[in-house]
Parts: C-alpha cells; sequence; structure tokens
C-alpha cells in the first residue's frame, strides 16, 4: 500500500471507533487459579505515554516501528520490550507532548520530526498502576536512532508484517513472584514481546486489519 494511502487510512480509523480493551485483552496474561488476588490500588494511576512510531525503510518498502529492549535492574520492568516512554512531567502540557519528549530522550528522534496520526485506547497497568496512552505517530524517512545507554539497551526495529502474522503469536507459562501466569506473546525473532507492550500491539493490528 501506498504510503500516502496508509497513513491517511489509518487517521480516519484512529478518529472513529477503536477496537478498545477488547482487542488489548487478546493479550492480556493472566493468572492459572481462581484465587489469585489483584493489588489493592490506595491511589489514583500516574499518567504515562508511549509512542508507536511508523516509518519505512528506503530500500524495502516495508512498515517498521521501534520498541526498545530495557537494561536490567532491580524493577518490575527489568530487561523487558516495551515502547518508547514513560511518566508524564509536571513541564508536559499533554500526554502527546510525554510521548515525544520521551522517544527523543530514550532513542534520540525529535518529537518535532514526528507527525501525530492520533491515539489508541488508554491501558491500565496494574503492577505499576500506570495509566498509559498509545500515541501513534509517523516519521517520513528511515530513523537514525541514538539511544540512551541507561534507559535503553538495544533499539529493536519490528516490521509491521511480523506483527500481522497470527504465526508469531503464541503462549507460554511463567512464574512473577510466585504467581504462575499464562501469557500471550508476539514471539519475533525470538523476542518475547509480552504484557502491556503486546496489549497495545494487539489493539494496533486489530486496528490495522481494518484499514
Amino acid at each position: 500500500m501506498r504510503e500516502f494511502d496508509f497513513i491517511e487510512r489509518l487517521i480516519t480509523r484512529l478518529e472513529g471507533a477503536l477496537p478498545g480493551a477488547q482487542a488489548q485483552y487478546l493479550m492480556k496474561a493472566y493468572a492459572n487459579h481462581s484465587d489469585f488476588e489483584k493489588p489493592i490500588l490506595n491511589s489514583l494511576p500516574k499518567e504515562s505515554a508511549v509512542m508507536i512510531m511508523l516509518y519505512q525503510k528506503e530500500a524495502v518498502k516495508e512498515w517498521y516501528l521501534p520498541l526498545i529492549q530495557r537494561p536490567e535492574y532491580d524493577g518490575i520492568h527489568s530487561g523487558q520490550i516495551s515502547f518508547p516512554g514513560g511518566k508524564k512531567e509536571l513541564a508536559d502540557k499533554t500526554l502527546i507532548a510525554t510521548a515525544l519528549r520521551e522517544t527523543e530522550e530514550e532513542i534520540g528522534i525529535s518529537g518535532s520530526t514526528i507527525r501525530v496520526l492520533g491515539s489508541l485506547t488508554s491501558l491500565h497497568i496494574e503492577a505499576s498502576n500506570h495509566s498509559v496512552l498509545p500515541i501513534v505517530g509517523f516519521f517520513n524517512k528511515k530513523p537514525t536512532f541514538f539511544p540512551d545507554n541507561k534507559e535503553v539497551l538495544e533499539v529493536i526495529e519490528l516490521p509491521l508484517s511480523s506483527l500481522l502474522d497470527s504465526v508469531n503469536i503464541k503462549k507460554r507459562n511463567i512464574k512473577i513472584r510466585n504467581v504462575e501466569l499464562t501469557v500471550p506473546y508476539f514471539d519475533i525473532d525470538k523476542r518475547f514481546i509480552w504484557g502491556a507492550t503486546a496489549m497495545i500491539l494487539s489493539e494496533l493490528i486489530t486496528l490495522i486489519k481494518n484499514t
């Protein structure tokens, strides 16, 4: 599909009714026993935003988006694969500003060079009590990444076609903090893409399949 056609049709879909939680929950991890207790949250969710930055490479007319591999650290998201993004700061007037700022800080793509197309459905992450708004953007050339070494172990250029291929959607059982979970995930180039990232990608590909 030509660049202009795809982007304009995607904008139209983002302006309409979104696939929402129903599409997100297709990739939601769940506990393997009924007596699992969800965490009790005593505060309002912290506002956050992530960037889904679509682009094409010059030699290959394939759509890509960047994910980042987090470094290992003593924290709940250690080593995970995620979108560029983070918590809203006081200086951010909107969550769009948050996503653009974090993208520039984490992978070195200036927010002024990204065309914002719209947003997907906000997702609440219970483990960290964050409400995450996925912003969809378009970068009109092959990007050169300058990752922040403290926050990014690796930038992963993910082909959109690999997400649209159902053979790459799998399940496995894992244990986190003595809780056994069944985890739907994207298995792309032997990478384990799960959790909130997989849920957001699930809504994205559902939207694109209808674009």
